[in-house]
């Protein structure tokens, strides 16, 4: 289950998907049987289902995300959530508290999934973006132990990398080049399990 907001829908890529169709091929040229599942569908990809939902925050994703692990039943879960909640700094200090409940609710819902945690992405120092980016490194500075702190079966993914002017199509979401980006620390980080 791809979880989490616009970029996980795939919002500024060429074909709609982001980096989910990436990340299929990728798994599936080594082997995998892959097939993502969500309540959304999107995307040119070749298999368009996910759990994306476009400026969401992480309180607004754990108001719903019971029901979608009940519906779904994900054996692995992709989270990348929380660029929403930087908008203001008031909203980016309860960011980890969001983070916490969301990762509490899978492991109550779906005690045997395999769960990767991504740090979020960059901003680009556009309008508010540098503001932004102060607060995105803030916030990934606490993601470590939130997810080590959430048990084994939760893994860190760093994609704070994916930055800047050739990677973002805006000040938040990634380009083609950025999906891609994504989609390969995915895969790398996924094909040992």
């Amino acid at each position: 289950m791809p979880l989490g907001d616009s970029i996980t829908m795939g919002a500024r890529s060429t074909d709609g998907s982001g980096y989910r169709a990436e990340l299929y091929r990728r798994l599936t040229a080594a082997g995998w049987r892959v097939n993502f599942v969500g309540s959304q569908h999107s995307g040119a990809g070749p298999d368009p289902d996910h759990e994306g939902h476009s400026g969401w925050t992480l309180t607004q994703i754990a108001h719903h995300l019971d029901a979608w692990l009940v519906a779904a039943r994900p054996d692995i879960i992709l989270l990348h959530g929380g660029t929403n909640d930087l908008r203001t700094r008031a909203d980016a200090v309860r960011a980890p508290q969001g983070l916490t409940r969301v990762l509490a609710q899978i492991g109550r819902n779906c005690p045997r999934a395999e769960v990767f945690v991504a740090t979020i992405i960059g901003n680009r120092a556009v309008g508010d973006g540098r503001e932004r980016q102060l607060r995105a490194d803030a916030y990934n500075a606490q993601v470590p132990a939130i997810v080590a702190a959430a048990g084994l079966r939760f893994h860190l993914v760093d994609l704070s990398g994916v930055r800047g002017k050739d990677q973002l199509a805006d000040k938040l979401h990634p380009n083609d080049k950025g999906y891609q980006a994504m989609a390969a620390v995915w895969s790398r980080t996924l094909k040992p399990f």
